[in-house]
């Protein structure tokens, strides 16, 4: 009788300690779909380009995106969907290239003179905003909608 319980109890774990395992494996494995859209396009040319970050200290720097798209504009409404997103914060910078160079054009002053936007709707005033004012929490499929400053 001993046997059995002994054998009953490490069965039991073994079966625990398996669907504990599973559980842990599909939560890491779950993905998010983020959809951005910006639907206050003035101008039908150029590209957009759409920045996405999930760390502070790259927030807004060239070349330091987690996620870099650039798609060609061919109407007033722009819509992007990354697919495949680990849960977590996040944060977009977006700019409207008109003339396709590659870069966001300034003045002298350094105030751009091509349509950007910020996630959270953030208009800057004298600087890029923050990470922690642009970031929103990606725990499911969701869509950002982005206002175009110019």
């Amino acid at each position: 009788m001993n046997k059995k319980i002994v054998l009953l109890a490490l069965m039991t774990s073994l079966f625990l300690a398996s669907t504990t395992g599973r559980s842990q494996v599909r939560d890491q494995e779950k993905t998010c779909d983020l959809t951005v859209r910006i639907d206050n396009i003035r101008e039908v040319k150029g590209e957009m380009q759409l920045g996405l970050y999930n760390k502070a200290e790259n927030f807004p720097k060239v070349d330091k995106q987690y996620k870099l798209v650039i798609r060609k504009v061919t109407g007033k409404i722009f819509q992007y969907t990354f697919r495949g997103l680990p849960p977590g914060e996040y944060a977009l910078a977006v700019f409207q290239d008109r003339n396709s160079d590659g870069k966001i054009n300034k003045n002298m002053l350094g105030i751009p003179k091509e349509p950007y936007g910020f996630s959270n709707n953030i208009k800057p005033h004298l600087s890029a905003p923050s990470f922690e004012k642009t970031k929103f929490l990606l725990d499911s499929d969701k869509t950002v909608f982005i206002t175009l400053f110019d």
